[in-house]
């Protein structure tokens, strides 16, 4: 997941000296949308709105996961193409973005990674990863923090804009604005070896952890004093447009219906998508939600190769318990 993130390039202007120059103004991430027809896929890139509201041609550099700290060619946009489809109150930009010739570029999923609702009982006070492109030493890196408010209103945003937000208790830097932020959570797999058997017929024994790692918002600012001393937050506070708003920006009625009129166009899909899972419920328990969705294949494999017939279990007992009344015993 950290080579989803994207740099996002433009004109920058220097607070003290007011010079301009070309470079890193941004973080945004890539993702895939479903095909309203379902066969394929549509490719957008994501990032805060104010990174971009004032750039004519803002660029955008994908990470090469195949070279460490390597970067692909920066690749052109043009600032109309960027959508507002929340509107210019909430600072989310969409751009429609098909992967490039030659690029391999990871992307996260709708409703897979990026979920319509995260249940927030379930959200206060846990920890997060936020990713982006760290400029000093070109790597995608990952940073840690913690959920330390959730859904907070009315809080004063930069450049007027309003919508409800988390507040993470976090290390940040200037130009991790649009870096995704993730949630890692443990969910006990099955293990999938049936000797020794179970103490209880078709029941798995709890042999290995696995992570899921949905998306519970975007970086939008960080909290500065008011009169900033540096680049990093001093408070150690960011503010993170929450999840719902970034699935919500891509289900916009003009996205779906873009959407609908390609697939009319083109008789080839992209792409396959694989069992890609239905909407969640907000009030099923954030780990139930993976279990029944993400990891369901795998439940189910695990499942079938644990469970044995109740007769064959007992049959195995009766033999073991005779095998070892016939054992000789060897006193000390």
């Amino acid at each position: 997941m950290i080579n989803t993130v994207v740099r996002v390039m433009g004109e920058r202007k220097h607070p003290k000296t007011g010079k301009r120059t070309h470079g890193p103004i941004g973080t945004g991430f890539y993702v895939r949308v479903p095909s309203e027809r379902g066969d394929g896929h549509f490719s957008y890139v994501v990032t805060a709105h104010h990174v971009i509201d004032d750039q004519a041609k803002p660029e955008l550099v994908f990470p090469d996961p195949h070279i460490p700290g390597g970067l692909y060619p920066p690749q052109p946009t043009e600032r109309p193409d960027w959508l507002e489809p929340l509107g210019e109150k909430v600072d989310i930009a969409v751009l429609p973005f098909p992967r490039p010739d030659g690029f391999f570029v990871n992307q996260l999923e709708l409703d897979k990674h990026i979920l319509r609702t995260l249940p927030a009982r379930s959200l206060l006070g846990m920890p997060f990863f936020y990713t982006g492109l760290l400029e000093p030493v070109d790597r995608a890196m990952a940073r840690a923090g913690h959920l330390g408010a959730i859904y907070e209103k009315d809080i004063e945003h930069r450049d007027h804009y309003e919508y409800d937000c988390h507040l993470g208790d976090a290390r940040s830097y200037g130009g991790f604005s649009g870096s995704p932020c993730f949630l890692e959570i443990a969910l006990p797999g099955l293990k999938a070896t049936p000797p020794p058997l179970p103490p209880e017929p078709g029941l798995g024994e709890v042999g290995r952890i696995r992570y899921a790692h949905p998306v519970c918002g975007m970086v939008t600012w960080h909290l500065e004093p008011a009169e900033a001393r540096d680049e990093a937050s001093l408070f150690g506070v960011v503010a993170i447009l929450p999840n719902d708003y970034i699935w919500k920006a891509l289900m916009a009625p003009e996205l779906v219906q873009a959407r609908k009129e390609a697939d009319e166009l083109s008789d080839e899909p992209d792409a396959i998508l694989v069992n890609l899972s239905a909407i969640r419920e907000q009030d099923k328990p954030l780990n139930d939600q993976y279990q029944s969705s993400e990891f369901e294949n795998f439940d189910a494999l695990a499942s079938k190769l644990v469970k044995v017939p109740k007769s064959e279990i007992d049959a195995k007992r009766k033999q073991e318990e005779s095998a070892s009344r016939r054992r000789p015993r060897h006193d000390a």
